[in-house]
């Protein structure tokens, strides 16, 4: 189980181009994102320049609040992007649309003439399949 803060996630400047903070209306800050070196320039600093502040606190926040819902364990176990989750998620969808779109085609093509009408069986664990998601 997943004991993260919970969503929504919000970014608020601290310092003018610089501290940002991650939070969600409660009493302490969420995270602190890319707060600026102290020793600029001194061996071992963290080089600040060219890191947009602003857009990784929001990136972060957006992240979260768009997963909001889903375990943090479900999340590590997710495929490598978005996109192969969403290929994962639509396969099934796809195989119901291409059974249909058979079924159709089939009662099309014995309207015009041709004898390829679906049986009254097929037709009906289609639905049920299609219903169930088993297709």
């Amino acid at each position: 189980m997943s004991l993260h803060t919970q969503e929504p996630w919000r970014v608020r400047e601290l310092v003018k181009g610089g501290v940002q903070v991650i939070e969600n209306g409660e009493p302490f800050a969420i995270a602190i994102v890319s707060l600026p070196s102290l020793d600029a320039g001194k061996a071992g600093s963290i080089p600040m320049e060219g890191v947009n502040h602003i857009a990784n606190a929001k990136r972060i926040a957006a992240c979260v609040n768009s997963c909001a819902g889903v375990s943090t364990e479900a999340l590590e176990k997710m495929p490598g992007s978005f996109d192969d989750l969403l290929s994962l998620e639509f396969k099934d969808v796809v195989g119901q649309r291409d059974a249909l779109l058979a079924m159709v085609e089939q009662i099309a093509e014995a309207e015009f003439g041709f004898d390829a009408w679906p049986t009254e069986e097929e037709v009906r664990a289609l639905i049920t399949a299609v219903k169930r998601g088993a297709v």
